[in-house]
């Protein structure tokens, strides 16, 4: 397990026994790794294309474990359980490079037929799933069942769909339908795989089965289907919004009620025709309901690229964009200098108690800012709140009303924690893109 690499090396260390968690910026589709303790490796869905497929690959080596394979005698880097929450394109696309590169070596499956069963990636899915039987066994197979549990070391996986028996509206997708559902639980927190499950398995077997067992509540919701209106209510025929008055047979709006998220991350591209995901509707409900009800808890790849998290041992967890990790491409640099209210000096890493008034600025080298009229300065928070204050998980940039004055920042410490300020610098004149990560902990 790597916590050497930004930002988890700012959280982690190797006897906190962490879960990891990636969700990967992989447009639209959906991808994520979850790392757990022991260092067996599980990726859930996959959409590897060929523009992004150096960066991912990149993204891979770089978390994957390195482990001894017995059969082979040297360190390599596999997959032990690879989840294809169905069969949809963009939920299997680029299997081939990232098993070329990854041996996967065991398939959970809803056995489900995709929207379309011709393509490359459909069919080499397929010939992968033989390939596995012959070389690890008929067991390396998977079909998760609502109500299993899978354990790997001390955590555990519940699948919460899908049902074995479930009549279906005809109308309905019914790979969607069926997808797998998973609840990850460790140290007593929880992660939500949801694929592109929708409103008629939630209205009618996850949330009736599983309502009064506390497996729905999670502090972190990977929200089905790209942020569609789907998991709200039905597409298809005249529903043209999510509208419970007006489609009451066709809508569910109680789900998040039951899993009441802390964070909700949403896997997406631009909102763009012809997919026009995220929905616009869905994700007004999803702050409603997701921590405080604001917009700072719902975290969409295409705002904040990849998304990295955490859960120790001590239950203590958070959720960070990847870009906060220190960069500069150049021989010019600056430094983040922070006062307090009475114009003390506060460094880097310091702890301070609740209620500090900070003020950050930006002390430069080698005419960094010259001219300072092209200069592009964004400075952006995050929060990771620990015990009572583990609600706090915010992420946010600048507001515009303090744009007028790019090179300070200021800030109050209100949740206990450890907050993460990054700062990048970007003058074009003379081809200078520089990020820095300033850190307070905070009692």
């Amino acid at each position: 397990m790597n916590i050497d690499v930004e930002p988890l090396s700012f959280y982690l260390e190797k006897n906190d026994e962490p879960l990891l968690f990636h969700l990967l910026s992989v447009g639209q589709g959906l991808m994520s790794l979850i790392v757990f303790p022991n260092n067996t490796t599980f990726i859930y869905d996959c959409n590897i294309t060929e523009d992004n497929k150096d960066n991912i690959l990149e993204y891979l080596r770089e978390n994957i474990p390195l482990r001894w394979n017995n059969d082979t005698n040297q360190y390599e880097q596999w997959i032990d359980i690879f989840v294809c929450s169905h069969r949809d394109i963009d939920h299997l696309r680029g299997l081939d490079i990232l098993n070329n590169n990854f041996l996967i070596h065991s398939i959970w499956d809803s056995e489900q037929c995709g929207a379309s069963t011709s393509s490359n990636d459909y069919q080499y899915y397929m010939e992968l799933r033989r390939k596995i039987k012959e070389k690890f066994g008929e067991d390396n197979l998977v079909t998760p069942k609502a109500t299993e549990i899978f354990k790997i070391g001390n955590a555990e996986i519940h699948c919460l769909s899908p049902f074995e028996n479930c009549d279906i509206e005809e109308e309905t997708k019914k790979q969607h339908t069926k997808c797998i559902v998973l609840s990850i639980k460790y140290a007593n927190k929880s992660i939500l795989l949801t694929g592109d499950s929708d409103w008629y398995i939630w209205k009618n077997k996850i949330v009736p089965t599983f309502k009064n067992s506390g497996l729905l509540s999670s502090e972190i919701l990977i929200a089905s289907h790209h942020g569609s209106r789907s998991f709200f209510t039905e597409t298809s025929g005249d529903n043209d919004g999510i509208d419970i008055e007006k489609y009451p047979d066709a809508t569910y709006l109680d789900a998040l009620d039951y899993i009441q998220p802390i964070v909700t991350l949403i896997s997406c591209s631009e909102c763009k025709p012809p997919h026009n995901l995220p929905n616009s509707e869905a994700i007004k409900i999803y702050k409603n309901k997701t921590g405080l009800g604001n917009d700072m808890q719902v975290l969409t790849t295409h705002e904040k690229g990849t998304l990295v998290g955490f859960i120790k041992l001590n239950g203590n967890w958070g959720i960070i964009p990847c870009r906060f990790s220190n960069q500069n491409n150049s021989s010019l640099n600056f430094k983040i200098l922070c006062k307090t209210d009475k114009h003390q000096n506060v460094e880097h890493k310091s702890t301070l108690n609740k209620g500090e008034k900070l003020k950050y600025s930006l002390k430069t080298e080698g005419g960094l800012l010259d001219p300072v009229n092209k200069l592009e300065v964004y400075w952006e928070v995050s929060n990771c709140g620990i015990n009572e204050d583990e609600i706090h998980q915010e992420v946010y940039h600048k507001s515009k009303k303090e744009l007028d004055e790019k090179l300070y920042f200021s800030r109050d410490l209100q949740y206990s924690g450890r907050h993460l300020l990054r700062c990048r610098v970007i003058n074009k004149n003379k081809n200078v893109d520089i990020t820095k990560i300033f850190i307070i902990n905070c009692i």
